[in-house]
């Protein structure tokens, strides 16, 4: 049970990023980066607008008919303090539904690269699992073995004060301990065959 063939391991390294799966993640991380950033000067513009005193803008597009009239360079029409926040809170909203079109699309992607992983490491991590089912398996038939000696000891009729420090005393045993019962979530997980499983811990 415990000389198993070595699998080849999967290093950190061999497990792709999520990006390297889905390259789209990619493109929308960028993306939500400048709508995060426009998002913010525009936010900055919408708090300068809204501390600005004195009466509205006048009509930019007279003065800049007037400049041609008299022959001067036209000035740049500016729209007025309320219509520039009002063109800022509708980008504002399209922006914010975007983002919110754009999480779901994360969603969906990550979901779908995860897939992908998974059907690549779950051998690997069944490798790592087993491994560990089989240290598990190791420490509580020592556990039994201990016990059991202690036992005889015991029945011979000599003192076993001495044999205190070997058990471990958190390390219960049998179908029902913290070990029988993980065993048991794993075989029923398709980790580890029943005929692996001592039995004392079935």
């Amino acid at each position: 049970m415990f000389n198993r063939k070595q699998a080849p391991t999967t290093d950190a390294s061999d497990i792709p990023s999520v990006e390297e799966i889905s390259p789209r993640l990619a493109e929308i991380a960028t993306l939500r980066t400048a709508l995060g950033q426009e998002s913010a000067s525009l936010r900055q513009e919408e708090f300068i607008l809204a501390q600005e005193d004195g009466p509205e803008l006048v009509d930019g597009a007279r003065e800049a008919r007037v400049a041609a009239i008299l022959g001067l360079a036209p000035k740049t029409v500016t729209a007025p303090r309320s219509q520039r926040r009002q063109q800022i809170a509708t980008r504002l909203r399209d922006i914010e539904e975007a983002g919110d079109i754009l999480a779901r699309e994360v969603t969906t992607e990550r979901n779908r690269a995860t897939a992908v992983i998974k059907d690549r490491l779950m051998p690997e991590y069944k490798r790592q699992i087993r491994g560990l089912l089989d240290a598990l398996i190791a420490a509580h038939t020592a556990q039994v073995e201990i016990r059991n000696f202690a036992s005889q000891v015991e029945d011979a009729g000599y003192n076993t004060g001495w044999l205190d420090a070997h058990p471990c005393r958190w390390l219960d045993i049998g179908p029902n301990s913290n070990i029988g019962r993980f065993v048991d979530e794993k075989r029923k997980a398709g980790f580890i065959a029943d005929r692996d499983i001592p039995g004392e811990l079935k």
